[in-house]
Order: C-alpha cells, then sequence, then structure tokens
C-alpha cells in the first residue's frame, strides 16, 4: 500500500476525472434505430444509424456516387429521410442525376428535390472568405440539420476538400484528426455521415479491387470507419460488386458482397441476388477484426 504522503503532488487528483468502476460507468444507448438503405439485399451487410461513419472508396469510374445516390433516394422515399449533400464533382448535373435515377411520379421527385435533399454548394464564390475545408462544411451542416431535419450526410470525395493541415504536422496525424472530427460531429448531430474516399492509383500491374488501405493518407480510414464499402464495377457487362469490408457494429451489419444490375442510361442500381458473406482474411492484413461476433 502506497501512503498518501508518498504519492507526488503532479499524480494526486482530488477532483472526478470519470475513474470509476465499470458497473457504475456511463453507457451509450443500445443500438436500435437502425435505417434500411432501401434494398433489402444490402440491408443484411450495411444499414445506417445515427452517429455512424461510413468510408466508401473504389476506382474511378466505380459507380462509387451514383449508388449512393440511389441509396438516399430510396431512403427518402421509403422512410422519409432527409440528406445533405456536398458534391463537387456532380454538383453542375445533380438535378438531372436524380431526375434519371426517379422511377415514381414526377410531383413525387420535386417534392424529393425540394424538401429531402440538400446542396452544400462547392461554387468559389460562397467560399470567398473562408475554406473549402473539412471544419467549414461541417459547420455549414451543422448549422442546417435541424432545421431541414437532415439525417443522413454525403461527403463525396474527401480528395476535393481543401487541406487544413498544419505545415508541421504528419499527413497520418492530420487525417487522423480530421476524422475523429466527423466521428465527433455525427454522434453530437446524430447524423451518419458517408465519406467518399478515392484510392491512390494502383501500379499497373496489380489488376486488383483497391482496399482501405488504399486511400491516400493513412490507415487511418480503415481504423476510423465504423462502416467500410468497396465498391467494384465488372470490365464488360454492367455489373457493380458492392463489398462491406469492416463492421463495427455487428447488428448494423457483417461482412460480404451483394452485386447489383446498373442500368447504363438511368444510373439505377437493381441488386442481382441476396448478397454473399465472406471474410476475406487475405486482401487487407486486419480488416476482419472490424466484425464482431
Amino acid at each position: 500500500m502506497i501512503d498518501d504522503d508518498d504519492v507526488p503532488e503532479q499524480f494526486s487528483r482530488s477532483q472526478d476525472y470519470g475513474f470509476s468502476s465499470v458497473w457504475d460507468a456511463p453507457q451509450d444507448l443500445a443500438l436500435t434505430d437502425l435505417w434500411s438503405t432501401g434494398f433489402p439485399q444490402l440491408d443484411r451487410y450495411w444499414q445506417l444509424y445515427p452517429g455512424q461513419f461510413t468510408v466508401v472508396t473504389g476506382k474511378a469510374g466505380s459507380g462509387k456516387s451514383t449508388f449512393l445516390f440511389n441509396v438516399l433516394m430510396q431512403m427518402a422515399v421509403n422512410d422519409g429521410h432527409c440528406a445533405a449533400i456536398w458534391v463537387p464533382e456532380n454538383e453542375g448535373h445533380i438535378r438531372e442525376a436524380f431526375t434519371d435515377l426517379w422511377q415514381l411520379d414526377k410531383p413525387g421527385l420535386q417534392y424529393f428535390l425540394q424538401n429531402q435533399l440538400w446542396l452544400q454548394s462547392s461554387r468559389s464564390r460562397f467560399f470567398a472568405d473562408e475554406p473549402m475545408d473539412i471544419v467549414t462544411l461541417l459547420q455549414r451542416i451543422g448549422d442546417n440539420v435541424k432545421r431541414r431535419n437532415i439525417d443522413v450526410v454525403l461527403l463525396d470525395p474527401f480528395n476535393e476538400m481543401e487541406s487544413c493541415k498544419p505545415r508541421e504536422q504528419l499527413e497520418a496525424e492530420y487525417i487522423g484528426d480530421l476524422l475523429r472530427l466527423v466521428k465527433n460531429f455525427a454522434r453530437t448531430f446524430r447524423v451518419a455521415i458517408i465519406m467518399v474516399a478515392h484510392p491512390t492509383k494502383l501500379p499497373a500491374d496489380e489488376n486488383r479491387m483497391p482496399t482501405e488501405y488504399d486511400i491516400s493518407g493513412s490507415a487511418n480510414w480503415a481504423n476510423k470507419a465504423d462502416h467500410l464499402l468497396v465498391l467494384g464495377r465488372h470490365p464488360d457487362r454492367p455489373v457493380a460488386k458492392v463489398i462491406v469490408r469492416k463492421v463495427r457494429e455487428r447488428k448494423a451489419g457483417r461482412l460480404g458482397t451483394v452485386e447489383f444490375t446498373v442500368d447504363e442510361t438511368t444510373g439505377l442500381f437493381t441488386p442481382i441476388c441476396e448478397g454473399v458473406d465472406y471474410v476475406d482474411f487475405g486482401a487487407a492484413k486486419g480488416t476482419h477484426r472490424g466484425h464482431r461476433e
């Protein structure tokens, strides 16, 4: 036993700093509020929930944005969800993209675009006095979450944001800090955030699907994500593959793959099958640890 008089002052604390028995420790609410993607086949592997952070990656042209537009539309039509999107690569034709996807009546499309889908523009005139970085984007979206009943946020892609990295900070540390900020925003505002991050260019002799470890920056993408999806596209057929490579909350999904046919005219995704469970131990070391049994 150490006598109190022997404890140096810098190690002696008299206030409550959150040290308690596990029995008395405050706990988060049980995960019961799960949101369907609108695709029952996909829900087996990926459902959304308040506070969730999902990372989506895949090669250029694999259909990442179009797939997510499908999901946002389905969530709005089926369950009334409202989304905020920042999509600089698609902003100029975003109405056309959703009009092509829409399969219901025209008045319903207008209601969806006017009341359930909100855009943070990336036009330079709206950022004359502020950088278009993650802090500014989250501040602007946060100002509208309650006002517009927003519960899903799509940031697509991360690579188009301005960097706010201090000159002396390492890239890996910067990415880690940035993703912690995003996760804290999701928990604070009770929204699900989906962020698209492009992988670095793979060597020509590597004919494989990219993984989360190919995203520019660091392995923080793999570590910080609650859910992690990789999209692939068949080279000769209009077929896309959605691979769920990480699941933090087992109630919200499992590792596996769902294939979709893609209408090359409208961009509409239609599931082909019920999906296939798998654990790909070889693709990226440690990926399977995200799925807790």
